[in-house]
């Protein structure tokens, strides 16, 4: 089974765009593992509401989901948990104005071997 890695941010983030990762999703197949990382001893509050996106949408896609968490360097976290779950997709949502996703997927890009999609925030309009 294929399976897509998608980190997520913040909960406004999620909303925007869970719905669109899970019929991505749905159509080829894969399983989700939504990841939120956090500085350490940071707050999971805005993952679980992510976490709360995801579910819903992959129940109403019927996609399996599994919602992790981290503590750590952002950007290190991502690509080692990419690597350590053998996943085939890094799937990035950027939101318009934001340029933490957008250095944070170039970053990401260069720092593994998994192949990185950054979804533009006009997708999500």
């Amino acid at each position: 089974m294929t399976k897509i890695l998608v980190p997520v941010s913040g909960c406004s983030e999620a909303a925007e765009s869970a719905d669109y990762v899970m019929r991505i999703a749905k159509a080829v197949k894969a399983d989700v593992i939504v990841l939120h990382v956090v500085k350490p001893g940071g707050a999971h509050e805005a993952g679980e509401l992510s976490f709360e996106y995801f579910t819903d949408a992959a129940k109403k896609h019927q996609v399996q989901v599994n919602c992790q968490f981290r503590e750590g360097a952002i950007i290190h976290q991502i690509v080692d948990f990419a690597e350590e779950s053998a996943v085939d997709l890094i799937l990035m949502g950027a939101s318009q104005g934001r340029v933490m996703e957008q250095w944070m997927g170039s970053d990401v890009r260069d720092e593994t071997s998994v192949p990185v999609l950054v979804i533009p925030f006009q997708v999500f309009d």
